[in-house]
């Protein structure tokens, strides 16, 4: 299975390399240094290109990784991250050992669930390549709180694998290559905090919506709904504030509802998640600015948090049955 575009993965390791051609030492050294304690043990001669790379590229605090190990070792945290990482084999096998699941090798079509510490280890069987997405556990067990208003209890915990054929694994596969894509060719959308905003409360979301983990039990069990009330609030928010950051926990908040209770109101209400809605009002205002003449097409995309133009021009024709640069040319005409 091919997961990501061999060319954009070859120029982001060279745009992002923050580690080039390290030794095992110097590795453990490094990783001790910036990331947290870490044992490294080789475990076979190293093959031609041993060293390690890496490359690094950070949405707030999440992270996208891709490591190039050239020979046979063993890793192992020691100490806990407080991170799930989802990594992605590019390349070479990869055998997971986590004190509660076993010893577990991932196939070339799986991707390996682990949190750094609590005495799990990676084994890499000779060279390999891995891209990781790699998201704070505090903050996904802040979503699981929020989505249940604190109803839940304990640590989140992940299923170990991943399928990358299915819904869940392609949704995971697709993402990546999206936020590898923008940071290789779009790396100025992302200095705009709407934009990663938007872009880190889409990963939360679909890592915690789509994954499987020990909530997910009782995400099903109890169905709440908002009241319209709730939905109107919402609403309201959004169109006060969008051309600031919000994101899902923000607005169930100002609504007075748990995330869940405003899902499900938003699909009830409106047949849309929130978040749809607030893209919608989004290009609203921005339909506003091209009418109004003020702004370039490119400043008003980025104004509203679209990351991409193309897509900004597909959404919009969608919902105006024109071209942004129409609206623009009309304006000004």
């Amino acid at each position: 299975m091919r997961h990501f575009s061999s060319t954009t993965t070859a120029a982001f390791m060279e745009r992002y390399k923050q580690i080039d051609n390290l030794s095992i030492e110097e590795v453990e050294e490094t990783f001790g240094k910036y990331v947290a304690p870490y044992e490294v043990t080789p475990t076979g001669k190293s093959v031609h290109n041993s060293g390690t790379s890496m490359s690094y590229f950070p949405i707030g605090d999440v992270e996208l990784v891709c490591s190039h190990w050239g020979a046979p070792m063993i890793g192992t945290a020691l100490a806990d991250r407080g991170t799930l990482s989802i990594g992605l084999p590019i390349s070479g096998v990869t055998e997971l050992i986590d004190p509660k699941f076993g010893r577990i090798r991932t196939k070339p079509s799986e991707a390996r669930l682990f949190s750094a510490g609590d005495g799990v280890s990676l084994v890499g069987l000779g060279p390999r390549k891995v891209m990781d997405l790699v998201l704070p556990l505090k903050t996904l067990e802040d979503r699981a709180r929020s989505f249940h208003q604190n109803e839940l209890q304990g640590r989140l915990q992940f299923s170990p694998v991943l399928d990358l054929n299915s819904p869940a694994g392609l949704l995971i596969v697709n993402l990546i290559e999206h936020i590898k894509t923008l940071a290789v060719y779009d790396a100025a959308s992302m200095k705009n905090p709407l934009v990663t905003t938007n872009l880190k409360e889409h990963i939360i979301s679909a890592v915690f919506e789509m994954l499987p983990h020990n909530y997910k039990e009782a995400q099903s069990c109890v169905i709440d709904c908002a009241v319209p009330k709730s939905v109107r609030r919402a609403e309201e928010y959004m169109r006060a504030f969008a051309d600031q950051p919000v994101t899902v926990k923000v607005l169930a908040s100002h609504a007075g509802c748990s995330e869940r209770a405003l899902h499900h109101a938003f699909k009830a209400f409106r047949q849309k998640t929130p978040m749809t809605v607030l893209r919608g009002i989004r290009l609203e205002s921005a339909h506003d600015d091209l009418r109004s003449g003020d702004n370039t097409i490119t400043d008003i995309v980025f104004k509203w948090g679209f990351s991409n133009p193309g897509r900004f021009s597909k959404l919009y024709a969608e919902k105006f049955g024109c071209k942004p640069s129409q609206t623009l040319r009309y304006s000004s005409g």
